[in-house]
């Protein structure tokens, strides 16, 4: 993004502007509602608030606000000091917006973590890179940390240019796949496993995870995940397993997205889109992200369990896979192929459903403990800072637009709106064509009537 315009809730706001060390958190979750993402967050919540004394900075987009209680929402509940909004654009807000106000300063800003997530690619790189880059700008020469990191080729040659101008004090990537691609290149790091580790295993004991009879399902066709050929790829699959013993004992579809954006086709925006071919009509449904923020402490509903798991998702495979659940994941293209070489899945689906394999995570389990440690050292290493980040002035920039909550306008508003926009541009160029054929029909010399003009 070439201009970035900073808002957060009062209370956020008053963080801010205190005494205390701060560091912003910037990562996978900009507040969508992702199961990885969100549980990524979190724990790296939870491992900068153990450092003495530092407030954590959670950085989200403004888009991804759905409801004007959200911020409040996403202070308390993701128990983060301060929400700080991105924006592209200012933001119009009126009294049925979110309360929120521009942020002009941030003090004592002593750190910057990017957490883990699947973003370094072509996809969402240069996004995620930009948000990051503005924040170290903010106040030069402060600490930089990344983790949790899965660099997809041929990404790792762009990143180079960003580890020059802003190098790490410590690089973790989550796969062996990453840490190659960034030697072969001359870039060192370390491997962290993936920046959800403690949370993931924290949330299958307190959900009841187990095996134990049951076919467990996550779906997701949504662009990036190149399954959108229901008719042919998808829906086969889901005959296969239909077939199976596990299922005959019951399906549970876990919905791994809380996201009102018509581009997200998650669990349940899949069975739709599949519609006659979708197999199962009997099927328990478990929203994740509601179970990673049930307050109840043990959760409202039943234990879940599964004799093995079919996903489109990391993560959920992740999580099954430390549960002890045997995990197929769905690779339909290069970003997803190294996420399941990650999570060692080798197996085609036939093989898989007459043996399924359960992946070895311990070696991955001991290295995460060794930089979980070296993480701390570094934290723990840094000196306070004493400064006062003032958000440029972005005068010049581009013009203040209306707040838009997540999900609005819709697919079928912006289509209709870019449409009423061609047909105005269109219009507007056919007058503008008229108007000038009748200025030259004026002008002396220049039409059969300009004889007549010239006589009166």
């Amino acid at each position: 993004m070439s201009t970035i315009y900073l808002y957060a809730d009062e209370a956020s706001w008053q963080v801010l502007s205190d005494s205390r060390q701060k560091v912003a958190l910037i990562g996978g979750d900009f507040g969508y509602g992702n199961f990885g993402d969100v549980l990524q967050h979190l724990n790296t919540i939870r491992f900068a608030q153990k450092m003495k004394g530092y407030a954590t900075i959670s950085v989200m987009a403004a888009n991804a606000i759905g409801v004007s209680g959200f911020p409040e929402w996403a202070r308390s509940t993701y128990a983060t000091d301060a929400v700080v909004y991105i924006a592209e654009y200012p933001l119009v807000l009126d009294e049925k917006s979110p309360k929120l106000k521009v942020v002009g300063e941030i003090r004592n800003l002593a750190a910057v973590h990017l957490y883990g997530g699947g973003f370094l690619n072509e996809m969402w790189g240069n996004y995620v890179i930009s948000v990051v880059e503005y924040f170290l700008r903010l106040t030069p020469g402060i600490a930089y940390f990344i983790s949790g990191q899965q660099v997809t080729s041929p990404y790792h040659h762009v990143l180079i240019d960003h580890l020059k101008k802003f190098p790490p004090r410590i690089f973790g990537v989550r796969d062996e796949i990453s840490l190659n691609w960034l030697r072969e290149i001359g870039l060192e790091s370390n491997f962290s496993f993936d920046d959800a580790t403690e949370v993931l295993i924290d949330l299958a004991q307190r959900s009841g995870l187990k095996r134990e009879g049951g076919l467990l399902l996550h779906l997701n066709s949504s662009d990036y995940t190149a399954n959108d050929s229901v008719d042919d790829g998808l829906a086969a699959e889901l005959l296969t397993l239909k077939a199976t013993a596990a299922a005959a004992t019951g399906v549970t579809v876990f919905q791994a997205f809380r996201d009102a954006r018509q581009e997200v086709l998650d669990s349940t925006e899949t069975i739709k889109r599949l519609d006659v071919q979708f197999p199962f009509y009997d099927v328990r449904v478990v929203d994740l992200v509601g179970l990673i923020f049930e307050q109840g402490g043990e959760g409202n509903g039943r234990a879940i369990s599964g004799e093995f798991g079919y996903s489109c998702s990391y993560h959920v495979a992740l999580w099954l896979q430390l549960a002890g659940i045997p995990c197929w994941l769905k690779s339909s293209n290069g970003f997803y192929s190294q996420k399941s070489r990650a999570l060692q899945v080798t197996q085609d689906l036939t093989s898989f459903l007459r043996e399924p394999r359960l992946a070895d995570h311990a070696s991955n389990l001991e290295r995460r403990v060794a930089w979980r440690s070296l993480l701390q050292d570094e934290f723990l290493k840094l000196d306070e800072v004493n400064n006062v980040c003032r958000i440029p002035d972005q005068a010049g920039g581009p013009a203040p637009w209306p707040f838009f909550f997540k999900g609005k306008p819709t697919l079928q508003e912006r289509l209709a709106n870019s449409m009423a926009d061609a047909t105005w541009q269109r219009q507007r160029a056919e007058t503008a064509e008229k108007a000038l054929e009748r200025t030259t029909a004026n002008l002396p010399g220049e039409s059969s009537n300009s004889g007549v003009s010239g006589a009166h």
